[in-house]
């Protein structure tokens, strides 16, 4: 991306305006998404997934990983897509659709495959088990039973973009302040930590390969580790994610976020704007409900094969919920300090509840 592009780039996700599924169509400006819009017709060439507190998608950089919503802007208005299923579905189908983006994480690109889907005669099976941007939506929505396109495995931002199960979502992108959009393209924590996770889930691919073993997702490496039952495997494995300083992460909230973690700070920041504490709220739901499973999860498989792996991991999603019960804690003393009663105000205290009595 150029500087000068950058400079002009004005627009973000209204994420009020956004719901758990939601397709997200991205024009993009280097040569290779100008190539893709050319020879499939459309504005955009990139698809996304709302996951309901960020966003999956697969790159050509890094795989399937998940992407903060708020930290990316566009130069035209038109240049971000919001789509929806015209037809609502069950609770139990959306949450199908989310959490297989959420295995996917881990999945390495192919670029051979993603250059089938820009073909007429799309091919009749699919070659490999790696991912390109729409391909994952499709494939996301197809667990739920829905064929959003003809091809599931070889379709293009513009296939998706002419589905006729899907319609625009209307004010789903809007002009950013200046706050927003110095946040939007400002450094992130975020993108180191994406960057980590490349590094250390390619390791631990490799690792495995030499056993003998083919893990395409992060769900397949910790899979694999509970089949081989190798010790050496393991603390190989532990050694490429404590390296890539993946274990420690979620620490870095504190210096990055300081308002979340001190009531007078988040006073001065968010002060009586109840939509803001809502969606403080509701991200750490979003947070709790995500880590508890995987805590969940990952508490059966050390019942089941107690490695060092499967330690750290508990160690991991353990300190993940109780940061984030302080972060709830806060925003808590902050309403009953202020008098102020947000719509989410006793889910925040179910939350902390529930996170005591993990």
């Amino acid at each position: 991306m150029d500087a000068v592009t950058n400079l002009r780039k004005k627009y973000i996700l209204n994420l009020e305006a956004l719901k758990p599924g939601d397709i997200i169509l991205e024009h993009g400006y280097k040569p290779h998404s100008l190539l893709i819009m050319k020879v499939t017709g459309s504005h955009y060439s990139h698809a996304m997934l709302y996951e309901g507190s960020t966003i999956i998608e697969a790159t050509s950089s890094g795989g399937v990983f998940s992407k903060v919503p708020n930290r990316f802007a566009v130069v035209n208005q038109n240049d971000l897509k919001v789509l929806r299923l015209e037809k609502e579905i069950s609770p139990q189908d959306m949450e199908n659709i989310t959490i297989t983006a959420r295995t996917l994480t881990g999945s390495s690109y192919d670029k051979s495959e993603a250059l089938q889907a820009g073909k007429k005669k799309k091919p009749a099976q699919k070659k490999s088990n790696g991912q390109f941007c729409s391909r994952l939506v499709a494939q996301c929505y197809n667990k739920a039973g829905i064929k959003l396109v003809e091809s599931i495995n070889y379709c293009s931002p513009a296939d998706l973009e002419k589905s006729p199960l899907l319609t625009e979502v209307e004010n789903a992108v809007k002009e950013a302040s200046e706050a927003e959009l110095a946040h939007a393209l400002a450094s992130s924590i975020h993108t180191q930590h994406h960057k980590s996770s490349v590094e250390w889930v390619k390791a631990a691919k490799k690792i495995l390969k030499k056993s003998g073993v083919e893990a395409e997702t992060i769900n397949d490496i910790y899979s694999a580790t509970l089949s081989l039952r190798n010790p050496k495997v393991d603390k190989l494995i532990l050694k490429e994610i404590k390296a890539s300083g993946h274990y420690n992460f979620y620490l870095q909230d504190k210096n990055a976020n300081p308002f979340r973690y001190d009531v007078t700070k988040f006073a001065e920041k968010i002060g009586n704007n109840m939509y803001a504490i809502d969606a403080e709220i509701n991200k750490e739901i979003s947070i709790v409900k995500v880590q508890s499973t995987n805590l969940s999860n990952v508490k059966e498989c050390f019942k089941s094969y107690p490695s060092c792996l499967m330690a750290a991991e508990i160690d991991l999603y353990t300190g993940i919920l109780n940061i984030t019960k302080e972060r709830l804690e806060i925003i808590i003393e902050h309403c009953e300090n202020n008098n102020l009663t947000p719509e989410l105000f006793t889910k925040a205290l179910s939350m902390i509840n529930y996170i005591d009595n993990l």
